[in-house]
């Protein structure tokens, strides 16, 4: 079945994660990849990240195996909308892509949302990431067969649910913002932990809880922002999170470093050891998010004119930008630097980060 991780086909689609589709070997992994699809039905399109190869049907190429490995595709009669974005000095083509079984004014009218949310997001880091081949790609696959997942990629996203716009556009919304935040924050700001690809083995990253954390705190927050959530809608989803890490067992035993490191145990990870994490693990989204949200209160009322706006825009020019992969302590080192205060800094590190 369709989702963010695995290969799913049948008479309506090809949802293919490259992973879970393509071989791979080891020695090869510098060489450049071609792959060229037969429709099998004239009104099937291709939806992907990969560069199309001019004067080739249906081609495309990715210059390594770590990047074509991180571009899903979707082939089918997908409904495309696309549009323009003004970055800087840049301009922007940013593409949604939506198999499902709605009606095209429902397409147009979860096209407005999403574009709102693209611009809210865009204002928190002042511009857009540089997309390789500038076009930014939401791959979406709304059917009642399908599983419910989200997954980040370089320059384009997956987003899978058996929701449909015309019951649940807010809901799916909500991954839209959530991965859309992930071009900046995990695929460019990116942890060092999670770099290079191990094929063979696990990443394990301390990380994960600003990776993913953090983005969860704002992925509601600019949809309020873009006047897409009512303030009682958003204040009940920030008040469940809170409720829940407060009250958490899994929080007695380790902080959001320590928890981000559960990552391949939990995150759709399969063992028949048997575990004990309902009561002491605390996901790294939710805490991340919390932490989040204290610190943005934190910083809004102890320092002038400082929010947690500030601190994104700040690790984006530091470690996004120029793509140079952060640890812990950078994020330490950045918000020691935007707040003047290193001694703050520290403090909040030990006692919220790596304590708990």
């Amino acid at each position: 079945r369709a989702d963010g991780t695995y290969l799913g086909i049948d008479r309506t689609h090809a949802h293919m994660n490259t992973p879970a589709t393509f071989m791979w070997a080891r020695g090869l992994e510098d060489r450049s990849i071609e792959v060229t699809f037969a429709t099998p039905d004239p009104t099937w399109n291709v939806a992907t990240q990969l560069k199309e190869v001019s004067g080739k049907a249906d081609t495309y190429t990715a210059p390594n195996l770590a990047y074509f490995i991180d571009s899903p595709i979707e082939f089918s009669a997908f409904d495309l909308r696309e549009w323009t974005v003004t970055s800087m000095d840049r301009t922007a083509a940013i593409r949604l892509a939506i198999h499902h079984d709605g009606s095209t004014s429902e397409t147009d009218a979860y096209t407005k949302m999403v574009q709102a949310v693209v611009l809210e997001q865009k204002a928190i880091f002042g511009k857009l990431p540089d997309y390789d081949y500038g076009v930014y790609t939401f791959i979406a696959d709304y059917l009642p067969h399908v599983n419910g997942d989200g997954m980040e990629h370089r320059n384009s996203t997956i987003l899978s649910s058996t929701g449909s716009l015309r019951r649940n556009p807010i809901g799916l919304l909500g991954t839209v913002s959530h991965e859309f935040f992930h071009c900046w924050n995990v695929e460019r700001i990116r942890p060092a932990t999670l770099e290079p690809f191990d094929l063979e083995g696990a990443n394990m990253s301390s990380e994960l809880w600003f990776a993913e954390g953090f983005t969860s705190y704002f992925d509601d927050l600019t949809m309020k922002r873009a006047g897409i959530l009512s303030i009682h809608r958003y204040a009940s989803g920030v008040g469940r999170n809170l409720n829940g890490v407060l009250n958490a067992p899994g929080r007695r035993f380790a902080g959001p470093a320590d928890m981000s490191k559960n990552a391949t145990f939990v995150d759709a990870g399969v063992s028949i050891d048997r575990r004990n994490f309902q009561n002491t693990h605390l996901s790294y989204y939710s805490y991340g998010a919390a932490t989040g949200l204290g610190l943005d209160l934190t910083l809004r009322t102890r320092f002038l004119n400082l929010t947690l706006d500030d601190f994104m825009r700040a690790v984006w020019v530091k470690h996004g930008e120029k793509e140079i992969p952060y640890v812990n302590e950078d994020l330490q080192t950045v918000l020691g630097e935007i707040t003047g205060d290193k001694g703050f800094a520290r403090d909040f590190f030990v006692k919220h980060i790596f304590g708990n």
